[in-house]
């Protein structure tokens, strides 16, 4: 028995001392790592927090600086952001360059899934490309009344990918950028005023001249018409029951579809007064 403990008191310690030597070796390769690449380390985490404090600090006075000048505050809100996440591109790839990483092959591999996600996401980077044309183009902006894609209302938002019109039925309609880019655009904001059309049928023996002169009254009916330009009677055909003329009055491009309401009223009203017929298609009922 004597032996037996003997032997084992001995494993013990071999087993101890062999632990012991490996936990030995663990610090010092540890140790090692740390001489080898701990300065670098500090140095790649100092150029981080101070790159993302720097890139804030830009980014505020861009955005601060293109607040106070006459710049379309969409335009400048994607400008201070683009320059945000630039400058944290550049200290990531400064604090790897720092590590020891050879960043020439990771920009390739970017470059790589970059194009990999390009391929996949085609219409989405369409969007987006249409967005940055029309947030630096800026055929209109957020309050301007537009029409856009088949869409009539007034901007919302213009955002990266999408632009959000509200039209005059309260409607949201959420339009993809690269629609808005390959279409056509009108907008009616661009101007101070823009002309809205009534058209209607009066009798070949009505008297034109009588019907300018009541026209006239239409701004003082109408409290969307602007009274400069003067609105104008214009003749556009004959018919086969009657003259079609035309009432062409100047509004605000916001105004635009709600005054046309207002002028066909009033210009009822008006023929009404002045005792002018507005002729009709007769409809012939026969019962067999």
């Amino acid at each position: 028995m004597r032996f037996v403990y003997t032997d084992s008191v001995n494993l013990l310690k071999r087993n101890v001392t062999g632990d012991t030597q490996v936990n030995l070796d663990i610090i010092t390769q540890i140790q090692g790592y740390l001489a080898q690449f701990g300065f670098s380390i500090l140095g790649a985490i100092a150029i981080f927090v101070i790159g993302i404090y720097v890139a804030r600090l830009l980014t505020r006075l861009v955005k601060r600086a293109l607040d106070a000048s006459s710049i379309d505050p969409t335009l400048g809100g994607f400008a201070s952001n683009l320059i945000y996440y630039a400058i944290l591109a550049f200290v990531a790839m400064a604090a790897l360059n720092n590590l020891g990483v050879e960043t020439t092959s990771i920009v390739a591999l970017l470059g790589a899934v970059g194009l990999a996600i390009g391929l996949a996401m085609e219409g989405a980077l369409s969007n987006f490309a249409a967005g940055v044309l029309l947030i630096f183009f800026r055929p209109f902006r957020v309050g301007d009344y537009v029409e856009i894609a088949g869409v009539e209302g007034t901007i919302e938002d213009i955002q990266i990918f999408n632009t959000i019109v509200n039209s005059l039925d309260n409607e949201t309609t959420i339009i993809p950028n690269s629609q808005i880019t390959s279409d056509k655009i009108v907008n009616y904001s661009a101007k101070d005023w823009v002309r809205v059309e009534v058209p209607f049928t009066v009798s070949y023996d009505a008297d034109l001249k009588k019907i300018n002169d009541l026209i006239m009254n239409v701004p003082d009916m109408c409290p969307r018409i602007i009274a400069e330009p003067e609105p104008e009677l214009q003749v556009l055909e004959f018919t086969e029951r009657g003259l079609k003329i035309q009432v062409e009055a100047s509004v605000k491009g916001k105004d635009r579809e709600d005054a046309g309401f207002e002028v066909g009223r009033a210009i009822k009203d008006l023929m009404d007064e002045a005792g002018i017929e507005l002729p009709y298609q007769p409809v012939t009922v026969i019962n067999n």
